[in-house]
């Protein structure tokens, strides 16, 4: 019989609990265009956003639902900015107040359909000139909408503050540090602008055109709200096409896959045992986690093995997998395959409308080893052993909170939402449905790290010194992962928290294109803010690649521009020299101190768009931190006071502060659990009342 200990159940029960925040239909759909070849399992395809929202049908009200007014508000409080295709949709595009001409029609045509107004779209193909204005007028944006300034009235507010600009100061000062050397190396390689994109690809991706028309009696009118002076019943454009709706081939989609790799006798084969594939409007707003569910418990496991099936929770819907099966074939009483599972990744492909792809890939756990495979070894390679507890293998058991962010939403936006996640109500019956919360709660902090990540990015872009007159937006998704696992070391358990930027999504532009090194600044900046962002959090030093990067500069190690021919010169782990020879097959510059710093990490720059990504060893774009498990009562009483006042959100500063103690321990302000109730929850010891970085 297999032994838990209370040890194990305490430390497990945060990640395992979790998964019945998703306790829902299993759907299934037909296979995409695009999938790899041979696969052969449910793929996902959706039909609309999962967030039940009343953002839309509030503003539809508030208009009255008045075309003209509709029209007005499209016209003159949406910006514009210019990229490919359908990136926000009516949604997105209303939390970024800005897009380009298909989502701003998506978005007067959502408050028409609240309306009741039948409509339909119109594709055309503007003039050169008409096409300029529009990127004339992303450096002409609508005036910023007032904010309130903060001005504390007790010693806890001024606190607060005090607090929110030490946080700003931290993450530009360490952006700053970083970005000289960077730059300056980068110009020793002849690398000293950005280049992309250009003038004439703007020029390009506005001319392709998108409006609507009305039905007003037997007439069609037509609504462009693209331009500062379109009125109705004008076109800036021919009509070539006229559709209902826009063609899927207009929309950025991403595709969330597993892929894991087998060895029988030798031979590699891969399978994909669960894909999702949606547009970026449906990820609006969504809270999406992957995690993996275990036949421990059947009964029939001993004589089947070790069944693993990856489940991907998307908003309100689960999608399940095809199982994984651990199993060793000399064990197994049945083998079915006879062959061992050697590797498991999570990857994210993402789809342009022009149908190029960018793939971004989180390793799950690889027993060969990117050092043996770049060798050529990986048929005979010895395969690892995963490190196991209570015989779980320990990188299945984490939990992994993805967030796709299709554009810079508005501030405002989202602190109402930061402060929605942390309002939610949960209010357990009964002693038994405690474990239950714990999951619940949990999986809501995960979501509010990844939302405070981005609001926080935002906020801390305005300060570029470099970007004078610039324009930064997100010309296609952002994919940020929050993952929390357990791990093992010298005898103490612990769960691992890491932020992970995978995918950053940022376009800088001049008005004739290009924006020299603004773009990199940006990148700088994100790895700066992962690692000041979990510093404050635990109010301790943190593991990051910005970290390694900042110690390695402080001490006097240069960087270094790795060659494929002076790699193998600069001291690195095998590891490391592999990981750095992709990124140098995929055209990035790569920037190191050296093997003489350890632990290793590098800068990856594209040379064309400027865009900076901190990596460390282990192949993440990562700042993590190891929290004994008892320390996790206080990080959640820490955390969105952390957050909203590393935001700016005195209100959400002071209600996070106010409630800590009993409110914040669960992250719930309806459902007040006591402490000695949420520390048996969390492994049956007392958890004092000291809470870090909450001033009170």
């Amino acid at each position: 019989m297999r032994k838990v200990t209370l040890g194990t159940q305490s430390l497990c029960l945060i990640l395992a609990a979790a998964l019945v925040v998703y306790p829902l239909d299993v759907v299934y759909g037909q296979p995409a265009p695009g999938s790899p070849p041979g696969t052969d399992v449910p793929v996902i395809r959706l039909a609309g956003p999962f967030l039940e929202n009343t953002d839309i049908p509030d503003l539809a009200q508030s208009l009255a639902f008045d075309v003209q007014r509709s029209f007005d508000f499209v016209r003159d409080s949406i910006g514009t900015e210019i990229y490919q295709g359908v990136l926000r949709g009516a949604l997105g595009t209303l939390w970024s107040r800005a897009g380009n001409a298909a989502d701003k029609a998506l978005l007067l045509a959502a408050l028409l359909e609240q309306a009741q107004v039948p409509h339909r779209f119109v594709l055309g193909t503007l003039e050169d000139t008409r096409a300029r204005q529009l990127v004339d007028a992303m450096f002409h944006p609508l005036p910023a909408e007032p904010q309130p300034e903060l001005v504390a009235t007790s010693d806890v507010e001024q606190a607060i503050l005090e607090r929110q600009q030490a946080f700003r100061q931290a993450v530009i000062q360490g952006a700053d540090a970083q970005f000289t050397p960077l730059a300056t190396a980068l110009a020793d390689t002849g690398i000293t602008a950005q280049t992309e994109p250009t003038l004439d690809l703007l020029i390009a991706e506005a001319q392709a055109h998108v409006w609507l028309q009305y039905q007003d009696g037997d007439r069609w009118i037509d609504l462009d709200p693209t331009f500062p002076e379109a009125e109705i019943g004008q076109a800036f454009a021919v009509p070539e096409t006229i559709t209902t709706v826009l063609p899927p081939e207009l929309y950025h989609q991403i595709t969330i896959q597993v892929r894991t790799e087998q060895r029988t006798e030798g031979e590699l084969s891969e399978t994909f045992p669960l894909v999702f594939a949606a547009p970026t409007t449906d990820l609006v707003g969504a809270e999406i986690l992957f995690s993996h569910q275990s036949n421990a418990s059947d009964l029939l496991a001993p004589l089947f093995g070790q069944l693993f099936t990856p489940v991907l929770a998307v908003g309100n819907q689960q999608i399940n997998g095809d199982p994984i099966d651990l199993t060793n074939p000399e064990e197994a009483l049945f083998s079915s395959t006879g062959s061992e599972t050697t590797g498991e990744w999570l990857e994210f492909i993402y789809t342009y409308p022009d149908g190029h792809t960018e793939t971004t890939v989180r390793e799950i756990f690889d027993r060969i080893g990117v050092a043996r495979r770049a060798s050529g070894e990986a048929a005979t390679a010895e395969l690892a052993a995963l490190p196991e507890l209570d015989d779980s293998p320990l990188p299945l058991i984490g939990l992994y909170s993805v967030l796709v962010a299709p554009g810079d939403v508005n501030a405002q936006v989202l602190e109402e939402r930061l402060l929605a996640v942390a309002n939610t109500v949960v209010e357990p019956s009964n002693a038994s449905e405690d474990e239950a919360t714990a999951g619940k709660l949990f999986v809501r902090f995960l979501h509010l790290l990844n939302l405070s990540t981005l609001l926080a990015a935002a906020n801390l872009a305005q300060e570029q010194p470099v970007a004078r007159e610039l324009r930064t937006y997100q010309a296609s998704a952002r994919i940020n992962v929050v993952s929390a696992d357990i791990q093992v070391a010298e005898g103490t358990k612990r769960i691992a928290l890491q932020l992970d930027l995978r995918r950053l999504g940022y376009r800088t532009v001049g008005p004739e294109g290009g924006a020299g090194l603004a773009q990199l600044w940006r990148g700088v900046m994100e790895a700066a803010l992962e690692r000041v962002l979990l510093e404050q959090l635990f109010n301790a030093p943190v593991n990051s690649a910005s970290g390694t990067l900042t110690l390695a500069q402080a001490q006097g190690t240069p960087l270094q521009v790795v060659t494929a021919s002076n790699v193998a010169q600069l001291g690195l782990s095998e590891t490391a020299a592999a990981r750095i020879h992709q990124a140098l097959s995929a055209g990035l510059v790569v920037l190191t101190p050296g093997g003489a710093f350890s632990p290793t990490a590098w800068w990856e720059v594209d040379p064309a768009s400027g865009t900076a990504i901190a990596v460390a060893e282990s192949g993440l774009h990562q700042a993590g931190e190891y929290v004994i498990v008892l320390q996790i009562t206080l990080v959640l009483s820490n955390f969105v006071s952390t957050m909203a006042c590393a935001n700016g959100a005195k209100a959400a500063c002071t209600f996070a502060c106010i409630g800590a103690i009993v409110a914040l321990v669960t992250l719930g302000a309806g459902a007040l659990l006591e402490l000695g109730t949420v520390a048996g929850v969390l492994g049956g010891a007392g958890v004092g009342l000291g809470l870090p970085g909450c001033v009170l």
